[in-house]
């Protein structure tokens, strides 16, 4: 996938806008790219239109990329998201698909729909893509462990996996190859053709062989609706009947993940929806970006520090840029309130700070080995007398006028520090005094 140039998007007030991502040449490699804000400033919209741009004909006008006159249409698009109130379209709504129902298009997260959350949804998610035998060697990279030692795991799920009971209450003598037929009417209507989408359909069709149903309906068959055991770990190997069938079986959705366990060092195995809300989150997504990332992809991910420790929030951006090299050709868009994700960027990465008005969203290079202190100034607009930032920027200040240097080359690069700063301060903040009084210096200069 060439890199993404711009983006044109409309605002609330329906007025259009345009969106850099990159301000120059590319790199060899990915691209990143990170969208700060405030609250209410659209940037979940902008990844939903960004979305929107790279998945369907008739808003790929609105994206311009890098080398490239269109975008390609079977470039997989990754959305991630941290947040339970993201805007990512959806594939099906009220039972029926929608046009974002295409094979390239993938979300990790936990809406099942417009309005409703599922926990188990982001574990099916990331076992789907684990049983994919095109990426089985991916069991043994880094990331693996990584996404179970964050929380002191053992490198290992193990999963009951069960038929799901409304189809044995629904179609109690359907067969998995019956289903797929269902799935590929279209004229049947949605009640009758089970929770699959009609591009999971298509895909499912296209990878799957006679062999593989008959292995699934003789597993469903031979089990009698007790549950099916099985173990992802670094000996995994997914290339195999049973692991082709499940796979199969939980993208026809006629087989689920009823209980998932994880292991502490000797400690009894637990279910891995004990796991606390960051736990789980790092967990899932490590696991399902892991296995999903190819050397063309889009990545979109929304505020990915929800739940996460400020070490985790380091930690988990530090695998995922890991991941992201496996992208010889794609781009990296992270939306984010947080300071530390933003200096957690690779170096060359660009950012647009969407609170900034104007026709034109800018991108900027991202001062590379900055200090959260000075991002949460220069980025997010956060300042006190307590970061150590501002108090050397004042301390600068202060030297130049006590050596009688306000006409300077050096105390002039300070005077929109010292402007941003104070419109950053509070007013009850005992530095605003000290950088007034630094203005009203330099003006009687």
């Amino acid at each position: 996938m060439p890199k993404i140039r711009s983006l044109q998007y409309s605002n609330r007030l329906g007025d259009r806008r345009l969106l850099e991502f990159n301000a120059g040449e590319v790199s060899s490699g990915f691209e990143m790219t990170l969208i700060t804000g405030q609250n209410g400033s659209q940037k979940s919209s902008v990844l939903r239109d960004l979305v929107s741009a790279l998945i369907l004909p008739g808003y790929r006008k609105d994206v311009q990329l890098f080398g490239h006159d269109e975008v390609l249409i079977s470039t997989p698009v990754i959305c991630f998201s941290g947040s339970v109130a993201d805007r990512f379209p959806v594939k099906m709504l009220g039972g029926r698909n929608t046009e974002y129902d295409v094979a390239n298009y993938h979300y990790i997260g936990q809406r099942a729909g417009t309005n409703l959350l599922s926990k188990k949804l982001p574990l099916e998610t990331a076992v789907i893509f684990a049983l994919n035998p095109a990426v089985k060697d991916r069991f043994q990279f880094p990331f693996f462990q990584k996404a179970f030692a964050f929380s002191g795991l053992l490198p290992s799920l193990s999963l009951d996996i069960r038929y799901e009971t409304k189809f044995r209450k629904r179609f109690p003598s359907i067969t998995p190859r019956e289903i797929l037929a269902l799935a590929l009417d279209e004229n049947a209507g949605p009640k009758n053709r089970g929770g699959i989408s009609a591009s999971a359909a298509r895909s499912v069709a296209e990878e799957f062989s006679n062999y593989d149903f008959d292995a699934l309906n003789m597993l469903i068959t031979e089990r009698k609706g007790k549950f099916l055991q099985t173990t992802l770990d670094p000996f995994t190997v997914t290339d195999t009947p049973e692991h082709r069938a499940v796979r199969l079986g939980l993208l026809l959705d006629i087989l689920v993940i009823d209980r998932a366990f994880v292991k502490r060092a000797g400690e009894d195995p637990f279910s891995a929806y004990e796991l606390s809300s960051g736990e789980y989150h790092m967990l899932t997504s490590l696991l399902a970006l892991g296995f999903s990332v190819t050397k063309e992809s889009v990545v979109l991910i929304d505020e990915p520090e929800n739940s996460l420790h400020p070490q985790w929030q380091q930690d988990f951006m530090g695998t995922v840029l890991e991941l992201c090299n496996l992208m010889q050709d794609g781009h990296l868009v992270v939306s984010t309130h947080s300071p530390l994700i933003v200096a957690s960027a690779k170096p060359g990465s660009m950012i647009v700070d969407l609170s900034i008005p104007g026709d034109i969203m800018p991108a900027v290079p991202v001062q590379f080995g900055a200090s959260t202190d000075s991002i949460l100034l220069d980025q997010f607009g956060i300042a006190s007398s307590r970061n150590p930032y501002v108090v050397e920027l004042v301390q600068q200040a202060v030297d130049l006028v006590e050596h009688d240097l306000v006409s300077s080359s050096e105390f002039s690069d300070l005077r929109p520090k010292l402007r941003d700063l104070r419109h950053a301060l509070s007013e009850d903040d005992p530095l605003s005094t000290i950088v007034d009084a630094l203005l009203d210096e330099d003006h009687r200069d």
